[in-house]
C-alpha cells in the first residue's frame, strides 16, 4: 500500500508544475545569487570571498524548507481543504502510511539539490574529499527533519493561504538566524543562546563542521543524533494528529 501511496503522490505533485518549478528555481536562483556575490567581491579584492561557501548551509535549509512548507505543508492544506484527503479517509489508508508515502518523490527532488551542491562543492575545493561523504549525510539528515516540520505543519490546517503565509515566514526566519543578513553577535547573549537551539541552527551548522566555516558549539555527532531525534519524534506526532478533513 505504501508504494502505491507513493506513486499517487508523485503523479499528483509532478502535475502542478508550479510547485515544482518553485522548488528547483529558489535553490538555483540562491545558489547563482551567492555565487555573483562571490565571483564580484573575489574580483574587486583579488582574494576569495568565502561569501559562497560560508552560506551554503543558509542556501540549503531555505530550498529545503520550501520543498518541506510550500511542496508539503501548502499542498496538503491544499488537499484538505478540497475535500480529497476526506475522500482518501475513506479508503483503508492508515494515516501513517499516507504521510510516510509523501516523502519519496521529495526526497528524490531534495537529493538533486545535494547532488547538486556537492558537485559544486567538489570543482570550487570547498572541503577535501573524504568530507563529502559526512557532507552528504549532514544534508540528507537535514532535509528530513527540515520536511518532518512540513508534515507537522500541515497535519492539521484548513487555511491554505495562512499555511502559505507561514512557509513565507520560517524561510526569513531561518535567514536572520544564520548570520546572513546580521552577525550572530549584533544579538543579545540569550537571543544567540535560543538560536543555537534552532533546529535550522543544527542544520547549517552540521554543514559548516563540514565545509570547516563557523565555530560550532556542537560537535558533528551530536548535530546529527539531534536532528534525527527531532525528525522521528515530529514524524510521530505528525502522524499521530493528522486529520482527513476539517
Amino acid at each position: 500500500m505504501f508504494v502505491q501511496v507513493s506513486r499517487a503522490s508523485a503523479r499528483e505533485l509532478l502535475r502542478s508544475g508550479f510547485t515544482i518549478a518553485v522548488m528547483v528555481l529558489i535553490f538555483a536562483l540562491l545558489l547563482g545569487l551567492y555565487a555573483g556575490i562571490d565571483a564580484l567581491i573575489s574580483a574587486a579584492t583579488g582574494a576569495p570571498s568565502g561569501i559562497l561557501k560560508s552560506n551554503l548551509g543558509a542556501v540549503l535549509a531555505i530550498a529545503f524548507m520550501t520543498i518541506a512548507f510550500i511542496g508539503t505543508s501548502v499542498t496538503l492544506v491544499s488537499y484538505r481543504q478540497r475535500g480529497t484527503l476526506r475522500l482518501i479517509g475513506t479508503t483503508p489508508i492508515p494515516r501513517s502510511t499516507f504521510v510516510l508515502g509523501q516523502i519519496p518523490i521529495r526526497l528524490a527532488i531534495a537529493a538533486s539539490e545535494i547532488l547538486g551542491a556537492l558537485l559544486l562543492v567538489t570543482i570550487l575545493k570547498f572541503t577535501e574529499p573524504e568530507q563529502l561523504p559526512a557532507l552528504a549525510g549532514s544534508m540528507l539528515l537535514g532535509f528530513l527533519m527540515l520536511l518532518s516540520f512540513g508534515f507537522l505543519l500541515g497535519a492539521r490546517g484548513s487555511n491554505p493561504d495562512f499555511t502559505m503565509q507561514i512557509s513565507a515566514i520560517v524561510p526569513v526566519v531561518a535567514v536572520f538566524t544564520a548570520g546572513t543578513v546580521l552577525p550572530l553577535n549584533a544579538f543579545p547573549l540569550w537571543i544567540q543562546k535560543v538560536i543555537d537551539f534552532l533546529p535550522t541552527t543544527w542544520f547549517m551548522d552540521a554543514v559548516n563542521v563540514s565545509l570547516g566555516t563557523g565555530t560550532p558549539g556542537w560537535t558533528l555527532p551530536a548535530l546529527w543524533l539531534a536532528m534525527a531525534a527531532v525528525t522521528l519524534a515530529v514524524t510521530l506526532v505528525s502522524a499521530t494528529i493528522f486529520r482527513w478533513d476539517n
